[in-house]
């Protein structure tokens, strides 16, 4: 099976594809994008299904078309890009917070295996787990799902997720965010996920997990996923292998609605 045919549909995967060349620099603004035919052959899929991709691409500012000429890069960034520097931990979860909210589950389970360890819980012991969806201007940009030990917060509620950002219930009982380790890495959406964050099903997404700390208490584990179209990670440091020099390293977050 070609594999254009997998998962997300194939007129998608060209739009992601094509997307991610002009933004990567391959092509430029006001460069000719190649014609629906010899994309027709480089993608292994019919002129309909490019025809789809790029009217999906010129829906978005990114091309325009021009009768009988082609098809040009009208802008390499789609309209509507905000970024949020950050160098502490607590502006990008103030930021993250500000975001509209729908609480979508919350429950009390006993977490998979790395989860339990991150958190320093037992095998058996039930947490919570919620998993919420954040929008911005009504078009949703991560799902969130998050672990807390029960003791620590023992009376969270879906009416608190609704309302209150995590990170205010921690610091009303004593337990602000401290520190932060996470990774980067990406996943395929599931019928859940795909349903949350508006994409299709196979979709690839941006995938970022979180150890958040109080002190040396782990207070909670997080995993975010959002569609690497709507929201981008940066990072850099200073090249120094100083402690201090490590501390100034700078994050952004890169949101497109």
């Amino acid at each position: 099976m070609n594999s254009l045919e997998m998962g997300t549909t194939r007129h998608r995967k060209v739009y992601l594809v094509l997307l991610d060349s002009i933004r990567s620099g391959q092509y430029r603004t006001g460069d000719a994008l190649p014609s629906e035919t010899v994309l027709s052959e480089q993608f292994a899929v019919s002129r309909v299904t490019v025809r789809r991709a790029l009217q999906d691409l010129a829906n978005s500012g990114v091309i325009e078309r021009k009768h009988g000429l082609g098809t040009f890069v009208r802008s390499t960034e789609v309209p509507g890009v905000s970024w949020y520097p950050i160098r502490q931990l607590r502006d990008h979860v103030s930021e993250s917070g500000s975001l509209a909210v729908v609480v979508r589950t919350l429950e009390q389970v006993v977490p998979p295996p790395m989860v339990a360890d991150a958190l320093g819980t037992k095998a058996d012991q039930s947490v919570h787990r919620a998993v919420r969806v954040r929008s911005r201007d009504g078009r949703p940009v991560l799902q969130l799902t998050t672990w807390v030990p029960i003791e620590v917060l023992p009376n969270l509620s879906v009416e608190a997720l609704g309302s209150m950002p995590l990170y205010r219930m921690f610091d009303d009982v004593g337990l602000s965010y401290t520190r932060a380790e996470q990774s980067v890495s990406a996943c395929l959406a599931d019928p859940t996920t795909a349903e949350d964050l508006g994409v299709e099903i196979g979709a690839p997404l941006l995938l970022i997990r979180r150890v958040l700390r109080s002190g040396d208490v782990p207070v909670e584990y997080l995993e975010l996923r959002a569609p690497p179209t709507l929201y981008e990670v940066l990072m850099a440091w200073d090249v120094d292998s100083d402690d201090d020099a490590a501390s100034s390293a700078s994050v952004t977050y890169k949101t497109r609605v």
